[in-house]
């Protein structure tokens, strides 16, 4: 569960978004690490009408992604990561790329750089999936 909000209010209804974040890895068809996002309370009152997005701060965006322990299941070390959006979730737009970092033992995806940045209130999931 992962509750983001602006840190001063204490009426939560319309100023918090709140995600239940599941994590499942396959290795059929390759190598992926599905993020699943539901979004289960919305801060309409932060509702953007032109980017349809309800992010209170920056936190309702993706900005970087670690996997863990990633050494005990890995069998590749570089990663697409894609997004599919909750109104066509079956599309997956590539959004940049993972690596394995094996000095901290972590897959990491560093979306600081992203020109068109990721409002998670409207991501469905997040694939993680090897190159090769």
């Amino acid at each position: 569960m992962y509750l983001n909000d602006d840190g001063l209010t204490t009426n939560v209804t319309g100023n918090v978004n709140q995600y239940r974040i599941s994590a499942t890895y396959s290795r059929s068809q390759g190598e992926s690490i599905y993020l699943t996002i539901v979004q289960t309370m919305t801060a309409t009152n932060y509702l953007n009408i032109q980017t349809n997005c309800s992010a209170v701060n920056q936190a309702d965006y993706l900005q970087s992604l670690y996997i863990y322990n990633a050494s005990s299941f890995k069998m590749h070390d570089t990663f697409f990561v894609q997004v599919a959006y909750e109104h066509d979730p079956t599309t997956y737009t590539t959004v940049g790329s993972a690596s394995f970092d094996a000095a901290t033992n972590r897959i990491v995806f560093d979306g600081s750089a992203l020109q068109n940045p990721i409002c998670l209130t409207q991501v469905y999931r997040i694939a993680i999936r090897n190159l090769a």
